[in-house]
């Protein structure tokens, strides 16, 4: 190592990689822990960063830094920085991750001869990049927590890329903070962090507005650090401080020359979270539809390899020259078009549709005027909203297909294209305009005429679905399900042997394995409608058995839960509930969870469920409702004075936290009003035992 050496560490990080790895020098530090620059000891000898993280830092109390640094492992993006493997002992946590050779953007910022080439388009397409990655992690359940120019890096191919996430959380984890022990970057904070709330996205938005205006006005935002820790040991308010420095950057947003960043940025440093953008996919949109934005895209793309990767590492390693021009630093994003689509369809052939979309996006980022991307992008979407039963995610695939064909009329055309807002229509009630996207088109297949189908039949137009039963080739499982889907009413049994004609089918088309879920789900369902749940679940697990692919569905998979739930197996339900909330996170889950653990008399159990359930969907009234009837519950079982007098209180109590949150939050609802007859008796009861009567 280079510098002053610490053989301490040295030695810790030779044994607890068993001297895999030569430490060749320190890279740098800040508030979370040091950064190596080391080498693998093994025939490739690669570069990589090694970042060791200190487990008794403020910000890591009451979290399992290693666990958190797992689960970042599974993050797999093009413009986030990539970590292969993590150890840990009693201090630190030990990560070795990508090595970037390049300059981050606060670096870049400040140094005077990059401000001749860098100008607002080039930060606009790496604001993209950062967007799109930022995307990524919220839908994954992570939040950054310290988004700034030092956090983001331009590789050799002028690729944005986030780095440090060393106090990067799982959203569910976050806690409200005591205004002493703020984490991130002071300047790039909104008050309601330093003011003690938990971070969340909003956190993120702001932090991300703040690191744009940087990089365009030059300049860090006014808000100083040690003048917030001078204000907090005072016992100071912060606010007049915080926002006599948020004004002045306000106020600089003004001489940022383009109109739609100068907006998106104001509306990502909103004071109130509940003004600012709503999520980074919103960013991104904004930011591709400024004027001229795709032009200036498409060109940088359409000169894919014209750049010299040499020229653009000598931009990056500050080596900068005028004659190089602004076209050097058109980077293009060196992805085959035909390799995303490949890789979207096999994340969503393996059920990750979060993965698939991003693929398909990124496609249809690369060529905007090629339809595959579009479709792959529908056909994930449509698979995440059936699976979560989302209505909401139909609404967003609606809305997205509108405005993509605004920009790309030739998708009007597509079958692809109009198969899937069909269903989406279907799916949302829209009956007549699912029917009106397909009827009348002479290139219909089987699928198209299953799904028209359905519509009709939905809308009362039952001679009309059979017309069309009709046009279906005979004996293909999308006939068997439509005959099975009007057969449901008049002739169940009937329509139960259409529906296992679909699942003995040996079709091997693309996506019959979703048609497959659908029969099986439809099957369940007209048992569960009978309240035979002993036999939908008999069905689910058998058929699940002999089509293994069946398994990885959320949507079997909480139908099998709600019907162990309803069934009575309490047992089964608490196990199912489990492997929903792990793969599948999902409130309901929580719900039969806790209902079951309280059904069993577990009261405990249910309450940590409780706490587990409000971490993780902080908005949701019903942990709260379930708190108050589970101590209603357990006072309701006191058989003595003795045991009233211990019990009672604790309902009391309980009851009147959660009403206060119930009201504050407008949720109240008949099931928690009908405990104030409990609650009542309670007080009235507990009077007379202190009166001795």
């Amino acid at each position: 190592m280079t510098g002053s050496r610490d053989y301490n560490l040295e030695n810790r990080i030779d044994a607890i990689f068993k001297g895999r790895y030569e430490l060749l020098g320190k890279l740098g530090s800040g508030g979370m822990g040091m950064v190596f620059l080391v080498q693998a000891n093994d025939l490739g000898r690669k570069h990589y960063a090694l970042k060791v993280i200190d487990k008794k830092r403020p910000e890591n109390a009451g979290v399992d830094v290693y666990v958190e640094i797992q689960i970042l492992k599974g993050l797999k993006h093009p413009n986030i920085v990539s970590i292969y493997e993590a150890l840990e002992d009693s201090d630190y946590v030990y990560i070795i991750q990508e090595f970037i050779d390049g300059r981050t953007l606060a670096e870049l910022r400040d140094d005077p001869q990059a401000h001749r080439l860098i100008d607002t388009d080039t930060v606009r397409l790496w604001m993209i990049d950062v967007a799109d990655a930022m995307s990524y992690i919220h839908r994954m359940g992570i939040i950054h927590r310290d988004i700034k120019p030092g956090n983001i890096m331009i590789d050799s191919d002028g690729i944005a890329k986030l780095i440090d996430f060393g106090i990067a959380r799982r959203i569910s984890t976050v806690r409200k903070r005591k205004n002493s022990s703020t984490v991130g970057s002071a300047p790039y904070s909104p008050l309601e962090r330093l003011q003690g709330s938990a971070d969340g996205v909003q956190t993120d938005i702001y932090a991300y507005g703040t690191t744009f205006y940087s990089l365009l006005r030059r300049r860090i935002p006014s808000v100083s650090g040690r003048e917030i820790n001078t204000l907090r040991t005072s016992n100071q308010s912060i606010e007049p401080y915080y926002m006599n420095a948020y004004r002045t950057m306000v106020g600089d947003l003004e001489n940022i020359e383009d109109e739609g960043i100068r907006n998106l940025i104001r509306s990502c440093v909103e004071i109130d979270p509940e003004k600012r953008v709503r999520d980074f996919n919103s960013v991104r949109y904004s930011l591709q539809s400024i004027e001229h934005v795709e032009q200036e895209v498409a060109y940088a793309k359409r000169r894919h390899g014209a750049v010299s990767k040499a020229l653009v590492a000598m931009l990056i390693a500050g080596i900068l020259c005028t004659g190089l021009g602004i076209v050097q630093m058109r980077r293009d994003h060196a992805h085959n078009y035909e390799k995303m689509i490949l890789e979207a369809d096999n994340a969503y052939a393996s059920s990750d549709y979060h993965a698939s979309e991003d693929a398909a996006r990124k496609a249809i980022e690369f060529d905007p005027n090629n339809e595959a991307g579009y479709v792959a992008k529908y056909k994930a979407e449509t698979a995440y909203a059936y699976e979560m039963n989302d209505d909401s995610a139909y609404e967003k695939l609606l809305n997205e297909a509108e405005n993509d064909s605004i920009d790309l009329p030739k998708l009007k055309e597509n079958l692809n294209v109009s198969t899937y807002v069909a269903n989406a229509c279907y799916e949302t009630g829209q009956f007549s305009k699912a029917i009106s996207e397909l009827e009348g088109r002479e290139d219909l297949g089987d699928d198209q005429l299953l799904l028209l189908g359905e519509a009709l039949y939905e809308n009362g137009e039952n001679s009309k679905a059979l017309s069309y039963l009709e046009k279906m080739t005979s004996d293909v499982p999308q006939r068997y399900y439509l005959e099975g889907l009007i057969n449901e009413k008049a002739d169940y049994a009937k329509a139960i042997s259409m529906y296992e004609k679909v699942l003995k089918s040996d079709d091997q088309e693309p996506g019959f394995n979703d048609l497959q879920r659908k029969a099986l789900s439809q099957i369940a369902k007209i048992y569960t409608d009978r309240g035979d749940f002993e036999n939908a679940i008999k069905v689910i697990t058998d058929t699940v058995r002999e089509i293994p692919e069946l398994k990885e569905s959320a949507k079997i998979n909480i139908m099998l839960m709600d019907c162990y739930y309803r069934s009575g197996n309490y047992a089964d339900a608490i196990a199912q509930a489990d492997t929903v909330i792990a793969k599948y996170p999902n409130a309901g889950a929580y719900a039969i969870k806790c209902s079951s653990q309280a059904e069993t008399g577990n009261y405990q159990d249910a309450l940590n469920t409780i706490e587990k359930w409000e971490d993780d969907y902080q908005d949701d009234a019903r942990p709260h409702i379930q708190r108050a009837l589970i101590y209603n519950r357990i006072a309701g079982g006191a058989d003595s004075d003795a045991e009233r007098r211990d019990r009672y209180p604790d309902f009391i109590r309980v009851y009147e936290e959660e009403l206060r949150w119930l009201q504050d939050h407008n949720e109240l609802n008949d099931e928690f009003l009908r405990l104030e007859g409990s609650y009542l008796e309670a007080k009235r009861m507990l009077e007379q035992m202190e009166a001795g009567l």
